[in-house]
């Protein structure tokens, strides 16, 4: 069985006031939060003359040039990045606060937009999105604006003996970690199915904790490979099945008790089919 990993959608047109950012990475979370106040009226250096010497970059940041960002930065490269906006002349728009999102006192009362890289393989490994939450939860305006705005998690099967045979037979890799891999489109064999979409703006911590059934057809999608690969979860046994039979079931994911960053995944399904009769459920941890 092969997860797809995240897909995202972003909002593009609207007009901020106040810009938060945030990262995740395989250390620490790395946040940063920008806000600020829209002056355009007495901004007049929109309408000074064009200076042709100015590259695409200057005229980005002199059209926010209105806007006051600060970067959140919880590791030594908060350090980095302050000498990086000392040296492009942007210390009146960017200053950068060292520590994490849940610690650090902003500035400002709130913001309009969270912009947050916090997807993980299996869209919710490492998980940095409760930090998002609760950045939204004590920062964002009424009818403030979360980007990615929603995040999907999809299920398909392939077809993969070869590479099962040299990874988990072979190498003695265990059968319940999930392997983080590019699947190549032409292994797949069934449908992909939508296990969750999470709407980032309005959902709750508890909402990245689910259930959800599937039923998967035998036949010849069409995918493509994500930037965060896909995830596969290995099965114990081999399934044979023919086009146009189903294998039926549900994916339970929930944060790991011990360890909130981990992903426990449940597995159940059945397939009955003229040449493989199966009923089973397999447990992964992904670490």
């Amino acid at each position: 069985m092969q997860n797809a990993d995240a897909q995202t959608s972003t909002m593009n047109d609207a007009r901020p006031t106040k810009i938060t950012f945030q990262y995740g990475d395989d250390d620490e979370a790395i946040e940063e939060t920008a806000t600020g106040s829209s002056n355009l009226d007495e901004d007049s250096s929109m309408c000074e003359p064009a200076d042709d010497d100015k590259t695409s970059a200057d005229y980005y940041f002199d059209s926010y040039s209105h806007f006051g960002i600060h970067e959140v930065e919880c590791s030594q490269m908060a350090v980095m990045a302050k000498e990086i906006v000392e040296a492009n002349g942007y210390s009146n728009v960017i200053t950068v606060l060292k520590g994490k999102i849940e610690e650090i006192d902003l500035p400002v009362p709130q913001v309009d937009i969270i912009i947050s890289e916090w997807m993980g393989y299996f869209l919710l490994y490492e998980n940095m999105l409760n930090t998002v939450l609760y950045a939204r939860d004590k920062w964002l305006v009424n009818n403030g604006i979360v980007l990615p705005d929603n995040a999907s998690l999809y299920l398909t099967a392939i077809e993969d003996a070869e590479y099962k045979e040299d990874k988990i037979e072979c190498k003695k890799q265990s059968i319940m970690e999930p392997l983080v891999d590019t699947v190549d489109q032409n292994q797949i064999v069934t449908n992909c199915q939508l296990l969750k979409t999470m709407d980032i703006s309005k959902m709750t911590s508890g909402d990245a904790s689910f259930t959800a059934p599937f039923k998967l057809v035998a036949e010849r999608p069409r995918s493509r490979s994500t930037h965060w690969k896909q995830t596969v979860l290995y099965l114990e046994e081999v399934l044979t099945i023919c086009e146009g039979e189903s294998i039926s079931g549900s994916m339970t994911v929930a944060q790991n008790k011990k360890n909130p960053r981990d992903v426990d995944i449940t597995l159940k399904y059945s397939l009955n089919g003229q040449r493989c009769v199966i009923s089973r459920t397999q447990h992964y941890k992904m670490r």
